[in-house]
């Protein structure tokens, strides 16, 4: 059966005096209630729950209801102080929040900042590499180099020696005049050129005595080499082409040592060895362009890289080959 109404439940269980609990229906304190002997025979109804107890006693005594508002309003102060509170604490929360994520943003601009100058040094480095493998590349193979000079070095053979020679302009060989000096001199300009196993017959045809040079025309398809221009720094790499001791298509490497004059005849000095034979070959730079023609070697007690050539400025001075 459930509970009786709460006002009820007060007039059947409590003095309505002093709000104690009835036993065998008398206050322990003022005896029986007349409320109580008016309703001595009606059936016992059980007591109203504890907790239902200070609400009756509030709807019946006015002090009570004055305690029941003091409570009330403990529990709005304590619900606002703990909403304050809560309040307070997500604020702190939004707060802690906004700092983390102004701590975030700032390290992540950090790290951008640093990646992008990652990225650029890499870029750079990159880029440097790439001048570096183009500077590389553009250094001249010296083995191309001296396989395409070859082709346009030949072996000159007169009645009285041999010596080299390198092809000028297209049908016109370049020597030097002491190579072909006795047949020049005694009425025999012919001579044989020579690469390998093939040869052309040949004739000299213009002698520079002064300067120790001479043209020697022939035909066939053949790539004259390209002329330097340009005077070659002492240090820089030099390749002599030739026949020393009749051994064709022999190459010797060596830098410009320095420029000497003899007589106001300047000479190229370089260090890669001549031989007998040796005279009248090309004498060229990295590139394959002739810088000089290949003349003397100084002989003596000790002397070793000690070779001179001939500008090849003066070449085109002495001739119309050119």
């Amino acid at each position: 059966m459930g509970f009786p109404r709460l006002a009820d439940a007060a007039e059947l269980s409590y003095c309505p005096s002093c709000g104690s609990r009835l036993v065998d229906g008398g206050c322990p304190a003022h005896g029986t209630p007349p409320t109580q002997a008016a309703s001595a025979g009606t059936d016992h109804v059980d007591a109203a729950p504890p907790a239902q107890v200070p609400a009756a006693i509030a709807a019946a005594h006015p002090g009570g209801r004055r305690q029941a508002a003091v409570a009330a309003a403990l529990v709005v102060a304590l619900g606002a102080a703990l909403t304050t509170v809560a309040i307070r604490s997500t604020r702190a929360d939004v707060v802690e929040l906004r700092d983390a994520q102004r701590s975030f943003s700032g390290a992540r601009k950090a790290l951008s900042t640093r990646l992008d100058a990652a990225e650029a040094g890499l870029n750079g480095l990159s880029s440097r590499i790439s001048e570096l493998e183009a500077a590389r590349d553009a250094i001249p193979d010296p083995a191309e180099v001296a396989a395409r000079v070859q082709r346009s070095v030949f072996t000159v053979e007169t009645d009285d020696g041999e010596g080299s020679g390198w092809m000028l302009t297209s049908g016109k060989v370049v020597t030097n005049f002491h190579v072909i000096a006795d047949g020049w001199l005694n009425d025999r300009p012919d001579v044989t050129l020579r690469q390998d196993e093939r040869s052309w017959p040949a004739k000299v045809v213009e002698v520079s005595p002064a300067n120790d040079l001479a043209v020697i025309a022939v035909d066939g398809d053949f790539t004259p080499l390209e002329r330097g221009t340009e005077r070659p720094k002492v240090g820089d790499p030099v390749l002599a082409v030739g026949s020393p001791l009749g051994l064709g298509g022999t190459v010797s490497s060596g830098i410009v040592s320095a420029y000497r004059s003899e007589d106001g005849v300047e000479y190229l000095q370089f260090s890669a060895p001549l031989s007998p034979g040796s005279s009248g070959g090309p004498v060229v730079d990295s590139s394959g362009r002739v810088v000089a023609v290949s003349v003397a070697k100084y002989i003596g007690s000790g002397a070793e890289g000690l070779s001179f050539a001939i500008p090849v400025a003066r070449v085109c001075d002495s001739f119309e080959a050119c």
